[in-house]
């Protein structure tokens, strides 16, 4: 059986996943990992994509609620790189819009946490021309339930 914090992640990367240009959002994710890659071996056609950075050692102990249910809280980085030709900047503004929608739009990730919040977001020029990189810092808030009884 998969962990609170695994299926968290599934879901994060299933919503992400999802993300297609149409009624909802204007630009459509074409590839999305949680492993670890070498930006510059994806190619144009991947664009935009992300990679889920689930930030180890992160889990913070809040509060014990019971003997076997503990309050926890993980932060985590989704890291998207955008392209295009021209208006970089709007097409990027663009793309955090639609990242914004789709975590807000299930904060619960399927009643696996309390809350997702996506604490900063960050853009970056690369030397690649006309290429950014965006990042999103998320914590998620949930209750660990020990397997113990």
């Amino acid at each position: 059986m998969a962990s609170k914090r695994e299926l968290i992640l599934q879901n994060l990367k299933t919503t992400v996943e999802a993300i297609i240009a149409g009624a909802t959002y204007n630009n459509t994710v074409k590839f999305c990992t949680r492993n670890p890659i070498d930006v510059d071996e994806i190619s144009d056609d991947q664009i935009p994509f992300c990679i889920i950075d689930d930030i180890r050692n992160s889990t913070e102990i809040l509060t014990p609620l019971t003997t076997k249910d503990i309050n926890s809280i993980f932060e985590l980085d989704i890291i998207a790189v955008y392209r295009a030709a021209s208006n970089l900047s709007t097409g990027a503004n663009s793309l955090v819009e639609d990242f914004k929608i789709a975590i807000y739009t299930d904060v619960s990730r399927n009643n696996n946490a309390d809350l997702t919040h996506i604490t900063s977001v960050t853009m970056e020029k690369t030397e690649k021309k006309n290429t950014v990189v965006i990042t999103f810092r998320i914590t998620v808030d949930y209750i660990y339930e020990s397997l113990d009884p």
